[in-house]
């Protein structure tokens, strides 16, 4: 719990057993709602919300743990699903993975410049992207 402490609202959402909060949704709203009232800069949605919520859905505990150490407080990262046709529906994702190679384009990537890796929705899976990867 030491290590919760130091991260303070960027871990909110995170396991204590990973070095976050432990707390749930609803606290991450209330946090969300404050941090807006504020103007907050900083990747806190991209990392913390989108990011960390992919994560908890879509990773396994081998990922979680080597991952999630490092986002609260730590690393920044981002999502990337959109693609040209601009829809959200999974049903219109085209990139694919083939050979541990993804092809395709993503768009409107939030906070893509600053992250340190992102969180690619493909037709055949997500994978975790280090954002200095060439292509």
């Amino acid at each position: 719990m030491v290590e919760a402490h130091r991260q303070g609202y960027t871990g909110i959402i995170f396991p204590e057993e990973y070095g976050g909060v432990g707390l749930g949704k609803v606290e991450l709203m209330l946090l969300m709602e404050e941090t807006g009232r504020a103007l907050l800069p900083g990747p806190l949605f991209s990392t913390v919300v989108l990011a960390g919520s992919v994560l908890e859905a879509v990773s396994t505990r081998r990922t979680r743990k080597n991952i999630w150490r490092h986002l609260p407080g730590e690393a920044r990262a981002t999502v990337a699903i959109l693609e040209a046709s601009a829809s959200w529906n999974p049903r219109d994702v085209h990139m694919s993975a083939t050979n541990g190679k993804l092809s395709g384009e993503k768009l409107f990537v939030s906070d893509a410049a600053i992250a340190d890796f992102i969180i690619v929705a493909a037709r055949n899976g997500v994978f975790v992207v280090d954002s200095k990867a060439r292509g």
